[in-house]
């Protein structure tokens, strides 16, 4: 029979595993609507809020007003999602989200820009 090596997996002449011990189970909890697996320092904090829409300079005055660095907001004009947000100093930018109807209910990983 060949060499050990601690840590890599051996195989018998029929291909099953041997020699190995079984790994420790990895716990899972739920945060939220999410399964995770193991420690991690993730943090999720669900909040719903209900949303009268407004205009952009209603949201940078509310963005200012809470004291926070961004806003989320349903814009007046489109009826969509946007959140503005401080850039620089006092330099704002906004992103405005629109659905597309073509897409799947359930979009992939990264809000299923990439395609999940």
């Amino acid at each position: 029979m060949g060499e050990v090596v601690p840590g890599v997996a051996s195989f018998n002449g029929d291909g099953e595993l041997i020699g190995s011990e079984a790994a420790p189970p990895v716990a899972t909890t739920k945060a939220g609507s999410l399964d995770v697996e193991g420690d991690g320092p993730l943090v999720v904090r669900e909040k719903t809020h209900v949303a009268a829409p407004m205009s952009l300079d209603q949201a940078l005055y509310e963005m200012e007003l809470v004291g926070h660095d961004f806003y989320l907001f349903v814009d007046s004009e489109t009826k969509e999602p946007s959140v503005v947000y401080r850039r620089h100093a006092y330099d704002y930018g906004v992103i405005h989200l629109r659905t597309d109807p073509l897409a799947a209910d359930e979009a992939g990983g990264a809000g299923g820009a990439l395609g999940g």
